[in-house]
């Protein structure tokens, strides 16, 4: 499920049997991207999420954010929500804890991308708790992450 790819490392979770499961067959409900050399955690998410789902994001989450530490810690966050689904309240809110519970106060920036004012709502509350900002494009969020932009 997670293990090294040259410069970036790739999850995608939960582990085969596990997807087949929560997804019947279809994309993954999330990718999680690191890449050392620009201190970048990168996460796709998509679909509609439950407890289950949540748990294994959470499991590959903390292992990218393990792995990161080990070479100075996450700089960058970009997250691309663009195809996720509405969360229920108690999935909702399983979110801030599992980003508090890693320590991002280590994090310089990130980029949430999300054309749904559902998602935006519903993540307000990390937002306020990063140095976040809302895109409607993975590319435009890519360019002001590393930008000058203060």
């Amino acid at each position: 499920m997670y293990g090294p790819s040259e410069s970036r490392d790739h999850a995608t979770g939960p582990d085969a049997g596990a997807q087949d499961a929560l997804r019947g067959g279809h994309t993954a409900p999330f990718d999680i991207h690191i890449d050392h050399e620009r201190h970048l955690l990168e996460m796709t998410l998509r679909g509609e999420w439950d407890a289950a789902v949540c748990a294994a994001f959470a499991t590959a989450y903390r292992q990218a954010t393990e792995a990161l530490n080990i070479t100075g810690g996450i700089a960058y966050s970009l997250v691309d929500a663009s195809g996720y689904g509405e969360l229920t309240q108690d999935v909702a809110e399983l979110f801030p804890p599992l980003a508090m519970a890693t320590n991002p106060s280590t994090r310089r920036r990130t980029a949430l991308v999300s054309t749904a004012l559902v998602n935006k709502v519903q993540s307000r509350e990390l937002v306020e708790m990063l140095n976040a900002r809302y895109f409607r494009t993975v590319e435009s969020a890519r360019e002001w992450l590393f930008s000058d932009e203060a």
